[in-house]
């Protein structure tokens, strides 16, 4: 019955960090041509593009926050496999239930201390100084990003668990 939750977990928080990812990409993009742009206009036209900085600042959270889970599912994150490989199987399974377990009370904490970020910048109508953006949407991303995120350690930790595959 694990085994079988901890597939289920691991499929959907593949698609969603999949489809996150996609977002991401589509903000380095955005970052990619405004920066461009802002270049171009500002040494060729000597017309720079108001608040480029403050957007790209939006768009990086966006796109880090979509990284994430994606990284986490694709095991891109930076892991010490050197000593690792050296342990036996069930020391290895072990450090991955620890981690995966320490991981995730951190990504835990962020998500819920961006939702109260994002709950204390709309109740003082906090916005950006060039575009009037509300700043409490992107804090809503990030903690949506991590809460991915979470949902990534918790099917590693219960598919360890499970024993169905080591995963580290």
């Amino acid at each position: 019955m694990l085994q079988n939750f901890s597939s289920r977990l691991q499929n959907a928080s593949a698609r969603l960090s999949h489809s996150l990812n996609r977002i991401g990409l589509f903000c380095i993009l955005a970052m990619i041509v405004l920066t461009v742009s802002d270049v171009f206009g500002r040494y060729l036209l000597n017309q720079p593009i108001d608040g480029a900085y403050e957007l790209t600042e939006f768009l990086l959270v966006i796109t880090v926050a979509a990284g994430l889970a994606f990284t986490q599912v694709s095991k891109r994150h930076i892991s010490v496999e050197f000593i690792s490989s050296q342990l036996p199987p069930r020391t290895r399974k072990w450090i991955g239930c620890f981690s995966s377990s320490i991981c995730l009370g951190i990504y835990v904490l962020i998500a819920w201390q961006s939702v109260e970020g994002a709950r204390v910048q709309y109740q003082h109508g906090i916005y950006s100084v060039a575009f009037g953006l509300p700043k409490w949407p992107f804090y809503i991303f990030l903690a949506l990003g991590c809460g991915v995120l979470c949902l990534v350690f918790l099917a590693d930790l219960m598919q360890l668990l499970s024993g169905k595959e080591e995963r580290i």
